[in-house]
């Protein structure tokens, strides 16, 4: 069995509430583990958040010692609704938050709470695992809820 570094902390904010609307999503995954170039994250959207047939990805611009960076990012559909973010290259240092926004994905069409977000895992450039989101006593990745 692999063993990986725990992702700290997993976030999806989507850009807006309403029902069935096409919008941006920001996802941040917060590490105790250098990403490297090469490094992807695969994760899987849940059934009630529908992808664009063509997805786009960005990378969001952060502060590293008073200087603003941008990872170099790319997005690929796995199958389905399976997405693989690829840091083509990465600017960071442990404990960093890496954040991206995926375009033109589609809200859930209704108030319900969506099923939650899955899958989160981290490889290196070879294909090992290295980080993975893990849920403690029964709790879930992070789910959309409209209002």
């Amino acid at each position: 069995m692999e063993s990986a570094w725990p992702v700290d902390e997993w976030q999806v904010q989507p850009g807006s509430f309403t029902n069935g609307v096409i919008n941006s999503y920001t996802f941040t995954i917060t590490t105790r583990v250098n990403l490297i170039d090469g490094d992807y994250v695969i994760f899987t959207f849940p059934p009630q958040v529908q992808l664009p047939e063509d997805l786009i990805v960005r990378p969001v611009p952060r502060f590293i010692d008073n200087n603003l960076v941008e990872d170099v990012i790319i997005i690929e559909r796995e199958s389905g609704s399976t997405v693989k973010i690829t840091f083509i290259t990465v600017v960071g240092n442990a404990s960093d938050s890496y954040r991206w926004v995926i375009d033109g994905v589609y809200n859930p069409p209704s108030t319900q709470q969506s099923d939650p977000f899955t899958g989160l895992t981290v490889y290196n450039l070879n294909g090992y695992q290295i980080l993975r989101f893990i849920t403690i006593g029964g709790g879930s990745g992070p789910f959309i809820q409209n209002t």
